[in-house]
C-alpha cells in the first residue's frame, strides 16, 4: 500500500518548474550568447584571411594577386581600390616591390572629442 507523503507534490512542481526554467535561461541568454561569441570569432578569422589577401601581392604573380584584390571587393570602395591598384601597386609589382600583408588582431576605435579617432589593439 502507498502512503503519499506530505508536500511530495510541492516538491515535484517545483523541481518541473525549475527544470523548465533552467531550460528557458539557456535557450534565451545562454545560447544567444555564445553564438554572438562564435559569430565574433569567425567574423575575426575572415576579416583576418580577407584582409591578407586583399591587401598582400607578389611581382611574380602580378596578375593573379591583383585579379584576386579586384575580386574580393566591391562597391564605391571597390573601384577607389582599383584606381589605387592601377597606379601604386601595379606599377610597383613592376619593380619588382611587393607586399605581403599579416593581420595580427583586431583593432577597434572610438570616436574622440577633437574628431580623430584614437586606435587601440
Amino acid at each position: 500500500m502507498r502512503v503519499p507523503l506530505p508536500g511530495l507534490r510541492a516538491v515535484t512542481t517545483t523541481a518541473g518548474v525549475l527544470a523548465v526554467a533552467a531550460v528557458v535561461v539557456h535557450l534565451v541568454v545562454v545560447r544567444p550568447a555564445q553564438q554572438i561569441e562564435q559569430a565574433r570569432t569567425d567574423g575575426l578569422a575572415a576579416a583576418r584571411t580577407l584582409t591578407e589577401q586583399v591587401l598582400s601581392y607578389r611581382p611574380a604573380s602580378r596578375d593573379a594577386d591583383l585579379a584576386r584584390a579586384r575580386g574580393l571587393v566591391t562597391g564605391d570602395f571597390g573601384r577607389q581600390f582599383g584606381t589605387v591598384l592601377d597606379s601604386v601597386v601595379g606599377p610597383a609589382l613592376d619593380r619588382g616591390v611587393g607586399t605581403r600583408t599579416t593581420v595580427t588582431g583586431p583593432v577597434s576605435s572610438t570616436p574622440s572629442p577633437t574628431g580623430s579617432p584614437p586606435c587601440s589593439t
